[in-house]
C-alpha cells in the first residue's frame, strides 16, 4: 500500500478504537439525533412545515364549507320568493323584461 492507503488504514483503527470505546446507546442517540436533524420527509422542521401547512388547508376547508352553506341558503331563498329570483337577475346578469330599457350608472 503507498502513502495514501496507509493513511485510510490509520482513520479506521482510530474510528474503530473510538467506537469500541463509546456506549453503544449513546451511539444510537447521536445517530437519530442526526438523522431527525438533516432536511429530508422525516426531520423535525419538515414535519414541522408540513404540520402548519395542514392547519391552514383544514382552516380553508372550513372557510369554504362555510361559503358553501351561505350559499345554499342563498339560493334557496332565490327558489322560494320569485321577486328575490328577478331581483337577483336583473341586478346581477342585468335581465329585463322585453318591454323595458337598461341604464348603467357608473
Amino acid at each position: 500500500m503507498g502513502k495514501f492507503g496507509s493513511h485510510i488504514s490509520a482513520v479506521g483503527k482510530a474510528v474503530w478504537r473510538w467506537l469500541k470505546r463509546v456506549n453503544p446507546f449513546l451511539l444510537f442517540a447521536i445517530l437519530f439525533l442526526i438523522k431527525i436533524i438533516i432536511p429530508s420527509n422525516t426531520s423535525v422542521w419538515t414535519q414541522l412545515k408540513y404540520s402548519r401547512t395542514l392547519d391552514k388547508q383544514e382552516r380553508e376547508i372550513r372557510e369554504l364549507k362555510r361559503e358553501i352553506e351561505k350559499t345554499k341558503v342563498a339560493k334557496e331563498d332565490l327558489w322560494i320568493e320569485r321577486d328575490r329570483l328577478e331581483k337577483f337577475a336583473r341586478e346581477r346578469y342585468l335581465m329585463k323584461e322585453e318591454d323595458e330599457e337598461i341604464y348603467l350608472l357608473k
